[in-house]
Order: structure tokens, then sequence, then C-alpha cells
């Protein structure tokens, strides 16, 4: 398989609530034309409904909004999971759930990860930035079994490094 030749459309990315510094700065890096469809879960507090969309996207070039269940994947936009509820990448769209959580967290990092794996395979690639649990670890794995790309921010080096 050629990945050179792979369209890379979907991103999923993954943070611990002390992730959002690092959201913030690649939300206001990324350019508001880009070719793909991004997810983002940020573990947070079920008590604090802060619209993560207003407040990353106040920063960003990019579209950047709270995700909605049934609502399509948008290329140059960015989806955050609300807050309590999980967010499912599906062929179909963007499907929100209350389910139970995974890793004492919800949303999951590791069910968007898996979600968007399974329904888009090799056209996903999958960054975990922040954490102190595995949650996202198993995900990462998954993508790499479809042929995505699996990314980890290094805790010694301020680098997103690829996944072997």
């Amino acid at each position: 398989m050629n990945d050179a030749r792979i369209k890379r459309d979907v991103i999923v990315i993954g943070a611990s609530a002390g992730g959002v510094r690092a959201l913030l700065d690649l939300c206001a890096e990324l350019p508001p034309d880009l070719p793909a469809a991004i997810g983002i879960v940020i573990h947070r507090s079920p008590w604090h409904r802060v619209d993560a969309g207003f407040l990353y996207g106040h920063f960003a070039k990019i579209r950047v909004r709270e995700a909605r269940g049934g609502e399509r994947l948008e290329q140059g936009t960015v989806y955050f999971a609300p807050a309590d509820r999980h967010m499912l990448f599906q062929p179909s769209g963007i499907e929100i759930s209350r389910g139970a959580k995974v890793h004492f967290s919800r949303p999951a990092v590791d069910v968007l990860f898996a979600s968007a794996a399974a329904s888009f395979k090799e056209r996903v690639a999958g960054v975990l930035l922040t954490g102190n649990g595995s949650d996202g670890a198993h995900g990462l794995v998954i993508i790499k079994r479809y042929h995505g790309l699996s990314f980890v921010k290094s805790q010694k080096k301020p680098a997103i490094l690829p996944c072997r």
C-alpha cells in the first residue's frame, strides 16, 4: 500500500483537560480550506457547559463548532464532542451518544477514534495530544489496524511522533 496516494481527509484528535492550550494553538493554526473533517475530544467537566465551538473558534481561521447529532461531516470544519457526550464519526455523519463512560470519561477519545477508523479506514489520521490515563491508546491501535496514521505527542520532546 502506497501511503502517499491515500487521501487522509478525516483527522481525529484527543486530549485530556491539560490539552486546552495545545488545542487553542492548533485551532489557531489550521487553514480555513483544510481538505479534512476534524473531530476533537477533550476531557472536560460535565457541569461546566462551555460551548467548545465558541471558545476555540474565537481563535481559529477554520470553522469550529460543537458537534450535533445527525450533522454531516464537512471538510474545513472542526467538531468538538459536547460535554458529557460521546462523539462518533460515521459514514452518514456525526452521532452523539450518552453511552457508558469509557476509561472513566465521557466523551472518550477511544470512542471517536474507533468509530472513525471503522468508518473511514485508511483515510483517518489520529493524534493523541495529552493524557494521564489510557484513553486514546486503544483507539490509536485500531486506527493503525485499519491502515490509518497514528501520532502521539511526546512527553519528553515538544513534538508529535508517528506510532509504529
